[in-house]
């Protein structure tokens, strides 16, 4: 099965638009799919390849793809990348980490991370879209979603094709993974049902950058929906709890590990949802350091089967210590160096980031400051 990645910075195709924090995220991520996978692909343009490649990232590349692509949605670049493939496939986001070879031995032809807002289903399948516009502890959360739906509902209704039946907040998956292992011209259909509303709605699109969220997310897993019958009626009895875990179109019941924040104060609690593939069940468990000195002898990922550090959580320092000792732990100082020498000689940012200065004091290693006193070349 091919496996692939995609990146065009948002609105910015010619442009290197990467902080170090992503840079190692992106390193091990990449380097986790070359372990699991074999080869991985990242479809991309010219320029991004020079800078991917600076850096030191393990990639084949594809530029033929996205080489006119501008990215005027940060999910463009992976819709239209999704799109020119003909053969069963998995998308992983840039800041997905698999440390454990997900099962993807399922019923549904389209499997994906979890489910974007099931935490939230209790409250919101009794309600209607205004009255959830109007409950404030749920307006932001679902902006991206209902907000957009609702203000741009007369377009949705002049047209026949928009599934509005299929309407359904606990069935919006995240599409941090994206696994097709069947029905791959459905799944491109869909793509092109959704991009039909972005042409339509492309001056509201562009009001929001979120908004790319809800073609992405909302909009194409509707028209999977309608496209195809036999994912509908999986993801139905999914959310109707009629169907069992391992053979459920998402690898988890909500998002596999919320990470902590606040990294000062012990004991320090992470908390897991991660599926076995022994038992074929789902887990729902805390790990916890109680002391720094606790955290430093199990400081990598060795706690999580698989990993979204999705949005703000990039820039958080604890994250990229994490990052960055899983990758010497698992890969070896070589990859850490290379990300940390490529922003040093060639971005000419000569301090150590607050991430790197965090890893050197959980870690006890000195390897960034040791760098910094040698000569730059």
């Amino acid at each position: 099965m091919k496996v692939i990645q995609s990146w065009i910075p948002h609105k910015a195709p010619g442009k290197f638009n990467l902080s170090k924090e992503e840079a190692y995220i992106i390193m091990l991520s990449s380097l986790l799919l070359k372990k699991h996978y074999g080869n991985v692909t990242l479809y991309t343009n010219k320029v991004q390849q020079y800078w991917f490649e600076k850096i030191g990232f393990e990639y084949d590349y594809n530029i033929d793809v996205l080489k006119n692509e501008s990215a005027e949605m940060f999910a463009m670049p992976k819709l239209i990348a999704m799109k020119t493939l003909d053969e069963p496939f998995i998308h992983f986001d840039l800041d997905t980490l698999i440390f454990n070879k997900p099962n993807i031995d399922r019923k549904s032809p389209y499997i994906f991370s979890h489910p974007d807002m099931n935490h939230l289903t209790d409250t919101l399948e009794i309600l209607e879209p205004e009255d959830i516009l109007n409950s404030n502890p749920l307006h932001a959360l679902l902006n991206n979603y209902v907000s957009f739906y609702i203000r741009n509902k007369d377009t949705f209704n002049e047209r026949e094709d928009f599934p509005h039946e299929e309407i359904k907040i606990s069935e919006i998956p995240n599409f941090n993974m994206i696994c097709v292992r069947d029905d791959v011209e459905i799944f491109k259909k869909s793509i092109d049902d959704a991009l039909v509303y972005y042409e339509l709605l492309k001056k509201e699109f562009d009001k929001d950058y979120s908004s790319s969220i809800f073609l992405e997310q909302f909009t194409v897993n509707l028209f999977l929906k309608q496209n195809n019958k036999k994912y509908k009626k999986i993801i139905e009895d999914y959310t109707n709890e009629q169907i069992k875990i391992q053979d459920s179109p998402f690898l988890f019941t909500r998002p596999p590990v919320t990470l902590p924040h606040d990294t000062e104060n012990y004991p320090l609690v992470i908390a897991n949802n991660q599926y076995c593939t022994m038992c074929k069940q789902e887990h729902t468990y805390d790990t916890e350091f109680k002391s720094e000195k606790d955290l430093s002898k199990r400081f990598d990922f060795s706690f999580s089967n698989y990993n979204h550090i999705g949005g703000a959580n990039k820039s958080i320092p604890f994250v990229t210590a994490l990052t960055i000792s899983h990758i010497i732990k698992e890969f070896g100082e070589s990859y850490a160096i290379k990300v940390h020498k490529f922003f040093k000689e060639i971005i000419r940012s000569t301090e150590l980031s607050i991430g790197e200065k965090k890893y050197e004091e959980i870690s006890g290693n000195p390897l960034f400051t040791n760098l910094n006193k040698k000569t730059m070349f």
